[in-house]
C-alpha cells in the first residue's frame, strides 16, 4: 500500500499531537514535585524560588521575602539538613499533603531522621506549601512562625 501524501501528513500530524500530549502530561506540575523543588530551593537558601512556592496569604509579599531572607540567610545560615519524599496524599480538589523525611542537623553525630507533612494548595495551576502549616522543627526561623 502506497502512503499518499495527505495519508502521510495525516500520520505526521497525529505524531505530533501525541507527541504533545506526552510531553503536556509528563511535566505537569504535582504536589511531590512541588514539595521536591521547595525543600530543594530551602535547603539552598534561594529566597526567589522559595517565593515562587509558597502559600502564605497572612504576610504582605514584600514582608514574607524579608522574613525568608532573614530565615536563609541569617537564622538558618550554618543549618544543614538532608531531606526526602515519602508519599503524597490528595486532600481533595485543590489541596495535598507531602509526607517528607527530614534529618535536622544533618552533619551532627546524633542526627536521626524525623517524619514531616508539608500541606499544599493548589493555586492558579500550580502547587505552593502553605508555610503557616510547616513545623517550626524543620528549618529555623520559618515565616510566620
Amino acid at each position: 500500500m502506497r502512503l499518499t501524501g495527505t495519508r502521510l501528513m495525516i500520520i505526521a500530524f497525529a505524531a505530533i499531537v501525541l507527541l504533545a500530549a506526552a510531553v503536556v502530561f509528563t511535566s505537569r506540575e504535582s504536589p511531590e514535585n512541588s514539595a521536591a523543588e521547595f525543600m530543594s530551593a530551602l535547603s539552598k537558601g534561594d529566597v526567589p524560588e522559595l517565593m515562587k512556592l509558597s502559600y502564605e496569604p497572612s504576610i504582605p509579599r514584600d514582608k514574607l521575602q524579608e522574613e525568608w531572607t532573614f530565615a536563609t540567610k541569617d537564622a538558618g545560615r550554618y543549618y544543614v539538613f538532608q531531606w526526602r519524599t515519602l508519599s503524597s496524599t490528595s486532600l481533595g480538589p485543590g489541596s495535598a499533603s507531602v509526607h517528607i523525611q527530614v534529618i535536622r542537623n544533618a552533619l551532627d553525630r546524633g542526627a536521626y531522621p524525623e517524619d514531616y507533612e508539608l500541606h499544599l494548595v493548589e493555586e492558579q495551576g500550580h502547587w505552593l506549601v502553605d508555610v503557616s502549616g510547616m513545623s517550626p522543627d524543620i528549618y529555623p526561623a520559618l515565616p510566620g512562625h
